[in-house]
């Protein structure tokens, strides 16, 4: 399984406060099928994230 290569250093995943949910999020956008990822597709782009972008483009 491909895992996405900014999952240790995912500035969202660390600040998200119910481990719950980020465990959902990391098995939909960081294990296998990271591309789809808004946070990932910036990155390639090499621009940051804002801290409050979620992986489906949402911000919040």
């Amino acid at each position: 399984m491909k895992e996405c290569p900014n999952l240790d250093n995912c500035k969202f995943l660390k600040n998200f406060s119910n481990e719950k949910c980020a465990e959902a999020l990391i098995i939909l956008y960081c294990k296998d099928d990271y591309e789809r990822c808004a946070r990932y597709k910036m990155k390639i782009q090499n621009k940051i994230p804002p801290d409050n972008l979620w992986p489906n483009g949402e911000m919040i």
